[in-house]
């Protein structure tokens, strides 16, 4: 009996609830609109955020594995499908809005009154309809467009996790197998990266085909692919909006938007970004890029003061531009030295360590506040232990005598081996700097008008005011050239690893980037 009650008071409790719910979903629309503006606004004023994280992205764009550019893409992605279905929301929302005050004053569509033919009567009669179902239609669409924006973000959030552990995957291989051969590097990497990649076909054809394979009613079959849907479930994170994409599929009309979600992201993120409109076939650069170079191009992004007035003047912020690999400070030069900035990128750091054999100053990746960010190598641990040893002796000493001079003069001479040790260090890393710039200078081959200038180079270690690029900055003699245009020619190294010994190729090699910029000597 009283099981009884208590399920006759939940049942109560429970239509309560659904009816709160239909009256809820009525009057939906004003909550939709107030929302969708709201999200509007907040998602268009986040692109400023987005796009300086992608500048930030960029800075590590010649790294093999980019956890900050993946980032970069998943937050602009997200970006471009609020921004597009939410306006596309509240357009058709207001078009609704607009078709039901037009049915206030005029009401249905009296198409006698038209005085048409027959045919086309008929024709209009059938095709167009009444309107209260064309409102019904545009009512309809602006319902399940609304919820569709989310599940499309969701499906790109799961995409984008797909590929992300795989390629944590291929990393985390990388790593373990780095002393390997490159062939049996490959077979390894082929071993574990080939089952993920086929497993998450399968289980991405029965997402696309809306649970094919679920529907398959061996036991056998459905029992294997239960598992693989158990893995990829977690490691796609579809298990947040498992309900929404099982509501939109258990109706023939939301279905259809499933089918338009694979030709919405071709569309969106593969045939759009690759459009481009070009409007001259006789400039040296085509259009966007932004590290392009040429002995008769002056391009704004290569010189320091072209670049602040361009941003200055077209009202974009200092930090939208990032440095790509060189930069002058000025276009035109005069006096007796030119500055040339050149920027270090992230390979540089595995160049002087594995090929160099110079040990890493600070170490890399994610590191809190409480933990030490200096690497300390051999050399500069011998040097603290031999102090160590020096003045723990003294210490033993100063305590075993009894002679309160003794005593005095064994305390001075603690701290004079302090001061040594300190100033052996100081020696010893402004050594390493030293090496470090001279190691890294190495990289670069600087001629002007075919003559070298590579030894005459006077560099220091330099941070960019333009987004903080880190490299040398480096002042070139100019005096005794001519006035006139006259160009600088950067042969730069980009460090290569792993690349197919079966093509002669070392395991560790080098690109060349090739960089001709331009300048104007002008007179005294």
């Amino acid at each position: 009996m009283e099981n009884q009650n208590q399920n006759e008071g939940q049942n109560v409790q429970r239509n309560i609830f659904t009816q709160w719910l239909e009256k809820l979903q009525q009057e939906s629309w004003q909550l939709e609109l107030v929302i969708s503006g709201l999200a509007l606004y907040l998602v268009y004023e986040a692109r400023v955020y987005i796009e300086d994280f992608a500048v930030y992205a960029e800075m590590y764009d010649y790294t093999t594995l980019n956890p900050i550019s993946f980032a970069s893409d998943l937050f602009y992605g997200s970006w471009v499908i609020f921004i597009i279905n939410l306006i596309v929301h509240i357009l058709a929302r207001g078009f609704w809005i607009g078709a039901i005050g037009l049915r206030y004053v005029s009401g249905e569509v009296d198409y006698k009154s038209l005085n048409y033919s027959e045919i086309f009567e008929k024709h209009l009669e059938k095709k167009v309809g009444r309107f209260d179902v064309y409102i019904e239609k545009l009512e309809r669409f602006c319902s399940i467009l609304y919820a569709y924006t989310f599940l499309l973000f969701f499906i790109f959030v799961s995409l984008m996790a797909y590929f992300g552990v795989f390629v944590l995957i291929i990393s985390g291989v990388e790593s373990l197998t780095d002393n390997l051969d490159s062939s049996d590097q490959g077979i390894f990497i082929s071993m574990i990266a080939l089952p993920y990649f086929l497993l998450g076909l399968i289980y991405g054809i029965d997402v696309v085909f809306m649970g094919g394979f679920k529907k398959v009613k061996d036991k056998t079959i459905s029992k294997i692919y239960f598992y693989i849907y158990r893995v990829f479930n977690i490691l796609t994170l579809s298990f947040f909006y498992r309900a929404l994409v099982y509501n939109f599929i258990d109706n023939a009309y939301s279905r259809r938007f499933i089918w338009f979600s694979i030709p919405y992201f071709l569309i969106v993120f593969i045939c759009i970004p690759n459009i481009k409109v070009l409007n001259s076939a006789n400039f040296p650069i085509p259009e966007g890029c932004m590290d392009c170079t040429s002995e008769h191009l002056v391009f704004w992004n290569n010189y320091d003061d072209l670049r602040y007035n361009y941003l200055l003047k077209n009202n974009v912020s200092k930090d939208k531009t990032i440095i790509p690999l060189v930069s002058l400070n000025s276009y035109e030069v005069s006096g007796d030295h030119l500055s040339l900035f050149l920027r270090m990128i992230n390979k540089d750091d595995k160049y002087l360590e594995k090929i160099e054999g110079i040990p890493p100053n600070f170490k890399t990746g994610f590191i809190t506040e409480i933990q030490d960010e200096w690497v300390s190598d051999t050399l500069e641990e011998n040097i603290k232990k031999f102090f160590t040893k020096q003045k723990s002796e003294v210490l033993k000493l100063r305590k075993s005598s009894k002679d309160e001079k003794n005593r005095k003069e064994l305390l001075l001479r603690i701290d004079s081996l302090d001061d040594v040790k300190w100033d052996s260090l100081r020696k010893y890393w402004a050594g390493m700097d030293h090496l470090r710039l001279k190691t890294f200078l190495k990289i670069f081959d600087v001629q002007i008008d075919n003559v070298s200038y590579s030894d005459s180079l006077q560099c220091k270690w330099y941070i960019h005011p333009n987004k903080g690029e880190k490299g040398v900055l480096c002042y070139i003699p100019v005096k005794s050239m001519e006035n006139g245009f006259h160009n600088i020619y950067i042969k730069r190294k980009m460090h290569k690893e792993k690349n197919d010994d079966k093509f002669g190729i070392s395991k560790d090699t080098f690109g060349i980037s090739h960089i001709n910029i331009p300048f104007y000597k002008l007179k005294e």
